[in-house]
């Protein structure tokens, strides 16, 4: 496939026999498949003119959909591995629960450098640190998680233009 994860293998294992089942000619559904480039804000996946791949999933993040960008991101070859989060919304009322089981799932993924922006993504950072405190946490799923070997960098940021001036700064060729 041209788009990364294996949450869209899955998906693209999941669509072949339904388009079996219903008639679709198998060698064109496989042509499709293969020219998929993912829907903007979707896993959509590019390079910036200095060298760093720059992986988008930022449309309506849920913890399932932020926890498989962080598995695509930990799997992708990078001098550096850099997460820039920012707050889930619509999640009801256990939202910063969701946040910091995101964090705790991110420590157990060899992830170098996380930046976090808004009040609930800082959550995330807590979660990241709680997990550290803690050999093994579990999470709300029920399926505990051990700590990645090392804490990445961690900083919460307010100012969204501060934000955008360092993941520029420390960005470098071959970052992912």
């Amino acid at each position: 496939l041209s788009v990364k994860g294996d949450h869209m293998l899955q998906n693209a294992s999941a669509a072949m026999p339904i388009a079996d089942f219903a008639g679709v000619d198998l060698d064109g559904a496989k042509k499709k498949l293969m020219s998929f480039t993912g829907v903007a804000g979707r896993g959509e996946t590019f390079k910036t003119r200095n060298g760093v791949t720059i992986i988008d999933d930022a449309y309506n993040a849920s913890p399932v959909s932020m926890k498989a960008g962080l598995d695509t991101l930990s799997q992708l070859e990078g001098n550096s591995r850099i997460a820039v989060l920012a707050d889930m919304l619509a999640l009801g009322e256990t939202t910063l629960d969701y946040h910091r089981e995101v964090g705790v799932y991110l420590a157990s993924l060899p992830i170098d450098v996380v930046f976090l922006y808004g009040e609930r993504a800082a959550y995330i950072g807590a979660g990241i640190n709680a997990a550290f405190d803690t050999p093994e946490i579990s999470l709300n799923d029920g399926d505990a998680k051990s700590r990645s070997g090392k804490k990445p960098t961690n900083e919460y940021f307010n100012d969204f233009s501060e934000l955008k001036n360092t993941v520029q700064a420390i960005a470098k060729e071959q970052d992912v």
